[in-house]
């Protein structure tokens, strides 16, 4: 599998969003004081002989304050090579604080966050490399998002740091910078329409991949959305074949 599978798997919750679940690029938005926001889905990527499912997949989110989300998300895996048997297990868990410093209801322009996330390999954690890729690694980003009526953009761009390094580790693995924008049309509350680019560049060799992704968010009530979105890779690495991307899950607001 490509490096865009550790990006598809770690996304967060945001109401009244652009970025986030079902989407890959995140957004500054936070749930809010003491409010929950938890997604349970199912999430797929396939490839011409390789399929990954994640089911259930868990991403929790809690707001500390106005401007600050707690996150932790993670879930278990099934993977299968082309006339092998499958294999499953759980994968890494992901945490993560978001901190909103700019609002755009106040300064007019604009809203801005950072989302220093870590993953880790818990006692638990599945052995096999397709499910759980060696090495713990930080994520550092910034979001940024400017909403016009019922149009919004949402860009990020980050960087991914393995903590650990060596040769076990594929080359897709290694440290990379990356990036993403969704558009966002959102004809009225909480329906939303999604389309988005999301690209990573390793920093050695500096080889890039890009996917494009559609999605939506429907509201089934003030508490309860249906979230999916469908991808392709536009460019992968060497060596990787093109992969589809799925995603659906319901997401809570508590």
């Amino acid at each position: 599998m490509g490096l865009l599978v550790p990006f598809f798997f770690l996304t967060s919750i945001s109401a009244h969003s652009q970025g986030g679940p079902p989407m890959i690029t995140d957004d500054p938005d936070t749930p809010g004081n003491r409010n929950w926001e938890i997604n349970v889905a199912d999430i797929g990527e396939f490839a011409r002989a390789q399929t990954l499912n994640l089911v259930p997949y868990f991403d929790i989110n809690y707001g500390l304050g106005d401007r600050i989300q707690l996150k932790v998300e993670g879930g278990y895996a099934t993977e299968q090579d082309s006339g092998l048997r499958v294999q499953s297990g759980f994968g890494p868990l992901l945490t993560g604080i978001k901190w909103r410093f700019w609002d755009q209801d106040k300064n007019g322009f604009l809203s801005v966050s950072t989302y220093p996330q870590f993953s880790f390999h818990p006692a638990y954690t599945s052995k096999d490399p397709e499910i759980a890729a060696s090495g713990n690694y930080w994520l550092v980003p910034l979001e940024f998002s400017k909403r016009m009526g019922p149009f919004a953009v949402n860009p990020e761009v980050g960087y991914q740091y393995f903590t650990q390094t060596g040769a076990q580790y594929l080359a897709q693995q290694d440290d990379a910078w990356f990036y993403g924008i969704v558009g966002d049309y959102e004809p009225w509350q909480d329906f939303e329409l999604l389309a988005e680019l999301h690209g990573d560049r390793l920093v050695v060799g500096r080889d890039t991949d890009l996917l494009f992704n559609i999605g939506t968010r429907v509201p089934f009530s003030e508490k309860v959305l249906l979230i999916a979105s469908a991808g392709h890779t536009i460019r992968t690495l060497p060596g990787v074949p093109p992969q589809y991307l799925a995603y659906l899950g319901l997401q809570f607001r508590l």
